[in-house]
């Protein structure tokens, strides 16, 4: 484009120059304003292009805008769904240990093993299934839904007391894992409901290994309005402590299996 205004400029200057020094002949005549015109459409439609070009540009940078105001609220929306998960728990928790030391007159001590049980046709809240106490408390309420339910549930969870995890995400971590698995089995027959929650420990990392019998259907349904959110936010905790979440589902078996640093 520059060099096309720069070659009429100068058939410009050169029709003009040749005006100038005699040369008024009719050829010339016509040439110039053929020349003028076509110099002046040119910058006309380099204006044009660049309008354009800088309307392009601006909606490019709009639609920057959204896509990044959309990730800020779906973050947002996140923390509030985690937020919200955990005062949840929390109220479900202290409803439940309120009715567990009420029935068993009990302050707070159940009798220990060696963190590898399962509680199929026992008490859920006769059971202290690890070291680490916020664990004790959701491994007990959701045994006990699942027992309501009708659902088989099989724990075997080696977690120390101590963990570089804080108990908000550990509650609510375990607590989607568990509501995820107990709505893919309200969904079957009874008698093929089953929960298998395996923790186990290696090095400085938490293996985390969930399986449950569910349908295709539930399995690739997606999020829906205040439902299917809980693997969204098991991810995000999986990458806050340098870890990661797989799942996959095979043969009508769902299984997610979680890596985390906490140790």
């Amino acid at each position: 484009m520059a060099g096309g205004f720069l070659t009429e400029l100068l058939l410009v200057y050169t029709v003009f120059s040749h005006i100038r020094a005699g040369g008024n002949t009719l050829y010339m005549r016509i040439l110039f304003p053929i020349t003028i015109f076509i110099l002046i459409f040119d910058i006309f439609l380099a204006a044009i292009l660049f309008y354009i070009r800088r309307s392009q540009i601006l909606e490019d940078r709009i639609r920057e805008s959204e896509s990044l105001h959309q990730i800020l609220l779906s973050q947002k929306q996140s923390e509030v769904l985690l937020e919200r998960d955990t005062q949840r728990l929390r109220s479900e928790l202290m409803e439940a240990l309120a009715e567990e030391r009420k029935a068993s007159g009990l302050c707070g001590a159940f009798p220990g093993d060696d963190g590898k049980q399962e509680n199929q046709g026992l008490d859920p809240w006769d059971h202290r299934y690890c070291g680490n106490e916020m664990a004790n408390a959701v491994f007990r309420l959701k045994s006990s839904q699942c027992e309501e339910k009708g659902i088989a549930v099989s724990i075997q969870a080696a977690l120390p007391e101590k963990l570089a995890l804080t108990d908000q995400d550990l509650c609510s971590l375990l607590t989607n894992l568990f509501d995820n698995a107990i709505e893919a089995c309200g969904e079957l027959p009874e008698q093929r409901r089953s929960i298998e929650l395996q923790i186990s420990r290696y090095k400085r990392y938490l293996l985390i290994l969930m399986r449950n019998p569910a349908t295709p259907g539930h399995v690739f349904r997606g999020p829906r309005q205040g439902h299917g959110l809980g693997m969204e936010i098991i991810k995000e905790i999986a990458e806050k402590y340098d870890g990661r979440l797989r799942s996959r589902f095979e043969e009508g078996r769902f299984q997610a299996e979680i890596v985390l640093k906490v140790l």
